[in-house]
């Protein structure tokens, strides 16, 4: 008050509170511009983005003759815990737009043999946001492991352990030495974390990476007598290449993860 002692909570009741806030920052559910206690008011943000937030408190007295308190200041909310993980390939400096081995550009392969290429690692949190990833794996590091022998897949570290740069982003170089696929995934090595959990990250970030050799066909060609396709068939083809790449596919699963076995079930990735 006036003398500079605790003001009665009837009084501060009857201040008017006023929040801006800047970007997508919000006042809590929680929180409540009237709930004062023993003279201070408690405001709680929250944000789903990580960003810096400007932020402005106003307080002011229905007498006209009493001071306005006006405070401004910078949030800034960073990323929460990491719960998303991905492994990017492309080729070695970013070029994504370089010519892929079947003479299309993009960076989803097929991948020339013996090319640097480069498998980048991004993290998010639940709602999207970039984790560093310096920040994302306490007790332990993340590792590449690949289902491919050093004859045919190269990993650079030998031991698979991403190299983390000044902005936090991990990185690792591979290469196909010869035609095949190779299957590609994250694993924590060190820290506190369970066969389940190493289980579930490998799952979540395995991908299959399918290598040739430039210029030559990915599939065998047909007989000569099969060359020329009638109007129906050529109509067709398209859909048939994509049905003899899925058949592929499962069977790669199949021998990998449940050979011997009358099934493989897909989300365990476990026979049956």
């Amino acid at each position: 008050d006036a003398q500079g002692r605790q003001a009665r909570p009837s009084d501060c009741g009857a201040l008017r509170v006023g929040v801006g806030l800047s970007g997508r920052a919000r006042l809590s559910r929680a929180t409540s511009m009237f709930a004062w206690r023993h003279a201070e008011l408690d405001l709680d943000f929250e944000n789903e983005i990580a960003e810096l937030v400007e932020a402005e408190v106003r307080i002011e007295s229905p007498h006209s003759n009493a001071d306005a308190l006006l405070h401004t200041s910078r949030i800034r909310f960073a990323s929460g815990p990491a719960h998303a993980f991905a492994i990017h390939v492309q080729f070695q400096g970013g070029n994504v737009d370089r010519v892929a081995a079947d003479g299309t550009r993009g960076s989803r392969g097929p991948w020339p043999v013996h090319t640097l290429l480069e498998a980048a690692v991004s993290i998010k949190d639940r709602f999207g946001n970039q984790v560093p990833f310096r920040q994302s794996i306490a007790g332990g590091h993340l590792a590449l492991r690949s289902d491919g022998d050093w004859k045919a897949f190269e990993i650079t570290p030998r031991d698979g352990r991403l190299l983390v740069d000044d902005t936090g982003k991990a990185r690792a170089t591979i290469r196909g030495l010869h035609d095949g696929i190779v299957q590609l995934w994250l694993e924590q090595v060190g820290g506190n974390t369970s066969t389940q959990q190493r289980k579930e990250l490998r799952g979540s970030t395995q991908r299959a990476l399918s290598f040739v050799t430039p210029g030559e066909p990915k599939m065998p060609t047909a007989p000569s007598s099969a060359k020329t396709l009638s109007a129906a068939d050529a109509r067709w083809s398209s859909l048939a290449e994509e049905v003899r790449n899925a058949s592929n596919h499962a069977w790669q699963g199949y021998r990998q993860f449940a050979w011997g076995r009358d099934e493989l079930q897909p989300l365990s990735r476990q026979g049956g």
